[in-house]
């Protein structure tokens, strides 16, 4: 939860950071831009780190690297200083792969399920409420301060060390650092071109210099992996049809819910003289996400016992539906406090029911010895949607714009291709195929004798 807080909490702070640092609000853009540059390389890197030489040894070193990353950017006055602190806060993306992992390795199957329906959420609980925390801390604090709170990431980085039991090490792999180096670069492009390409122009010589860099990166990158025996990726994991369509499905509801956010925060911040603004402050706005996170906070363990009950793939049908559902009600009807309140608590259901949903997904198709990495890159397959969103989003509202600010029709239309792309991970989940009853009830057995259980 810390990690995703770190996420969002910075979104309300930009404009005091660029008065704070005099610096334009393209350049301060890469404050976000960095944070997720880095989840995402890190994501797979250290899934597979944590797969090959320890779980919670590999979460403490990533949780004191995040909390390195806030005391830098707390205490840096630069802009330079503040993307290096983010940088090394954003490798703290790696958490997630390495804690569905751990969960896989010490709890018996009965719980395992509920266990992570209750972490997958964390990431959108943070992500609902950093938006809300940090409008207050800026109002009485300033930007600097809103950093801090990464701190509390110390309390996970010493209990891992602590409390976390490793499983027996097998067979030491050496690590794959020169397909790690490629997909970070290919990552690194990808993300560049989705977060900076409608700034710097989706036709000038820089953003189509990072387009080509990026495919012969991820080129070049495949090549790698073909030819090793230990790949940092398997590439013949990722072709495995549950596993395309779980990617595929998280990538569309990653993109969706923060093609969502961006405008609800921007509608609540519209001066009411547009006719269809609610005129809040800063924390205001940030509070109507509150909800968002709440319903998140008590469906996280329902969940869980939803999938072990109907199935995983039934329940991120369920949830995308109900996600994609909600989006197409606000486009109609977003001109009140109390529509973007239930509107932000439905998402946070229909998201808590498809990232519960998608983890056990992943986690079921694959063996111990790679779910870090699988996970890991689903996690990736979300952070490069929630750029992707975010940069949908900003430029239907930026094309259009009368008078310096988005129409009421363009915060609809936002609102629409949110639900059309959330849409595409109900077709995702629909085409993953359902377990035959034998298959179900073979790996049940297997369940039962597995040590623990």
């Amino acid at each position: 939860m810390t990690y995703a807080l770190s996420q969002t909490l910075i979104l309300p702070a930009l404009p005091a950071l660029v008065r704070q640092l005099g610096a334009s609000p393209l350049a301060v853009s890469w404050l976000l831009t960095a944070y997720l540059v880095a989840a995402s390389v890190a994501t797979p890197l250290i899934g597979r780190l944590g797969d090959l030489f320890g779980r919670g040894r590999t979460l403490t070193w990533v949780m004191a690297i995040f909390c390195a990353g806030s005391i830098v950017c707390a205490v840096g006055q630069s802009l330079p200083l503040l993307v290096a602190g983010r940088i090394l806060q954003g490798v703290a993306g790696g958490v997630f792969p390495l804690a569905y992992g751990i969960i896989r390795d010490t709890f018996p199957p009965a719980a395992r399920m509920r266990a992570i329906g209750s972490l997958s959420v964390s990431l959108g609980v943070g992500a609902a409420l950093g938006p809300a925390i940090a409008g207050v801390i800026v109002d009485r604090a300033g930007p600097s301060a809103i950093f801090w709170v990464g701190m509390i990431g110390a309390i996970p980085a010493l209990a891992a060390a602590r409390l976390v039991p490793e499983r027996p090490a097998g067979p030491r792999a050496r690590v794959d650092w020169l397909g790690a180096v490629a997909l970070a670069g290919a990552l690194t492009a990808l993300l560049v071109l989705m977060t900076q390409g409608q700034r710097l122009g989706w036709t000038s010589g820089p953003t189509l210099g990072v387009a080509v860099a990026g495919a012969a990166l991820a080129r070049w990158w495949v090549a790698i992996e073909s030819r090793r025996a230990a790949p940092l990726i398997d590439l013949a994991l990722l072709r495995r049809p549950t596993l395309t369509l779980t990617n595929g499905a998280a990538l569309c509801v990653g993109c969706g819910i923060f093609m969502a956010y961006v405008p609800l925060a921007a509608i609540a911040q519209a001066p009411r003289s547009t006719g269809y603004g609610l005129g809040l402050s800063v924390a205001a706005s940030g509070a109507l996400l509150i909800p968002h996170g709440v319903a998140q906070i008590l469906a996280g363990p329902w969940t869980g016992g939803l999938c072990a009950r109907i199935g995983s793939r039934a329940t991120l049908i369920i949830g995308t539906s109900v996600n994609a559902t909600t989006m197409a009600a606000i486009t109609a009807v977003h001109g009140s406090p109390l529509s973007l309140l239930v509107g932000g608590g439905v998402l946070g259901l229909g998201q808590a029911l498809s990232l519960t949903a998608m983890a056990n997904l992943v986690i079921a198709t694959v063996g111990a010895g790679d779910v870090g990495i699988a996970t890991g890159i689903n996690g990736v397959m979300r952070t490069v949607g929630m750029a992707l969103g975010s940069a949908m989003s900003a430029g239907i509202l930026a094309s259009g714009s009368a008078g310096g600010l988005p129409t009421d029709h363009a915060y609809a239309v936002a609102f629409a291709v949110a639900a059309c792309v959330t849409a595409g991970a109900i077709v995702c989940a629909l085409a993953i195929r359902r377990p035959a009853p034998e298959t179900a009830r073979a790996a049940q057995a297997v369940a039962q004798l597995e040590p623990g259980s």
